[in-house]
């Protein structure tokens, strides 16, 4: 018998080879260890279920024994992999089965689709992760419904009864001692997003965009600031004040211009408040996919932006400045804006940089190594801001 198990990247794959007398069966038993990272509270644990045909005994089992009590239970319906982590208003997984143990602290959760419903499970696999838009012409997706047998993630999340102390475990002559604190208040944060708009966006994956956005933007705290940057071959720093004006048309053609990061008119970040959450929300709702992909200059902009602080003036320099070169543009880079930090705030608020996107750079520097070494060397220019990545969908 051989195993093999894959590389990193598809870490969720093995083959087995093996030979098989005649009808005779064969049951092959995997054994493997994961860690689990609890994350916003919660123990994720994803199955992927990708039989490669319809199996008339499908049968999905999860066993979990904690030394504590569960707390928190979720079974969400099945996802793609590329569909924001599951909350607890997500619909549940009606085909699982739960049995907890009378002393709650252990669980069994069963799921068993039979062949209809893993029909209409890869049928609605297929259809969230093709692009909507058929006419899209950046999509080489080649897969049909007919071939199509992936069912989608299994997840079973949960949590435990924290104690005071934390856990410690011992065993054969070792001991972890485990800390998850509750009461301590979140990271006040200054969160510049960067949103990918290019036309490889449209269809599946500007839906996937904002259904991110949506999710992201209501878990900000009120005292954290936020910004929106968005660019296809331009970028455009969005004001809240805008947010009650008409969608934009989807225009005929691909712009093929390429902005710098030098022009770009700058708006104050927001205050996290309830009002604006809405708006922004508003705004990002009405984002249209087209154009090429200017990535270099989107997380420029973005950087730009955690420099200056999250205090400024718009108000233009007083003429008295005018004997200033310097005062009289603003800033070296040519901006016309004021931006001023008090360290009291600069202290409390953490720059942080979602860049949300689907592939590779079209527009301007599209050197994906240059891009990294630039960035990277500008980040940490000042203070450093932390920068998460959200792919959507595949890039082409």
């Amino acid at each position: 018998m051989f195993l093999k198990l894959c590389s990193a990247r598809d870490s969720n794959q093995f083959t087995v080879s093996v030979n098989v007398e005649g009808n005779s069966t064969a049951i092959f038993v995997l054994i493997y260890e994961e860690l689990l990272v609890r994350s916003n509270g919660i123990y994720n644990h994803d199955i992927n279920l990708h039989p490669g045909n319809l199996v008339p005994n499908l049968k999905v089992v999860v066993n979990i024994k904690e030394p504590q009590v569960i707390s928190t239970l979720r079974v969400p319906e099945l996802r793609t992999g590329n569909d924001v982590a599951a909350t607890e208003n997500d619909p549940q997984n009606k085909n699982a089965v739960i049995e907890k143990d009378d002393d709650d602290q252990g669980v069994t959760i069963t799921f068993k689709p039979d062949l209809e419903e893993q029909k209409r499970l890869a049928k609605v696999y297929l259809e969230k992760t093709k692009d909507k838009d058929s006419s899209n012409r950046y999509s080489r997706n080649t897969e049909t419904t007919q071939t199509s047998t992936v069912l989608g993630q299994f997840v079973v999340q949960y949590d435990l009864e924290q104690p005071c102390t934390g856990e410690v475990f011992i065993s054969d002559g070792y001991f972890a001692h485990f800390f998850a604190p509750t009461s301590l208040p979140p990271l006040g944060k200054n969160v510049i997003f960067v949103l990918d708009i290019s036309g490889s966006m449209i269809g599946r994956k500007i839906e996937q965009l904002k259904s991110a956005m949506n999710t992201i933007l209501s878990d900000l705290n009120e005292y954290d600031r936020f910004s929106i940057v968005v660019f296809n071959s331009i970028v455009t720093v969005q004001d809240l004040k805008d947010a009650d004006l008409p969608a934009p048309k989807t225009p005929i053609y691909f712009p093929t211009v390429n902005s710098s990061s030098k022009n770009v008119t700058l708006v104050p970040p927001s205050v996290a408040s309830p009002e604006n959450i809405a708006k922004a929300k508003k705004i990002v709702n009405k984002l249209v996919a087209n154009g090429g992909t200017n990535i270099y200059e989107a997380l420029l902009v973005g950087l730009n932006i955690k420099d200056k602080g999250v205090e400024w003036d718009t108000e233009k320099k007083s003429t008295s400045n005018k004997g200033c070169s310097r005062c009289n543009s603003g800033w070296e880079d040519g901006w016309d804006v004021e931006w001023y930090e008090p360290e009291e705030i600069h202290n409390k608020l953490e720059p942080v940089i979602i860049f949300l996107t689907d592939g590779q750079a079209t527009v301007g520097e599209t050197n994906t190594n240059r891009i990294i070494a630039n960035i990277t060397k500008k980040n940490f220019e000042s203070e450093p801001a932390s920068i998460y990545t959200l792919p959507l969908g595949k890039s082409y």
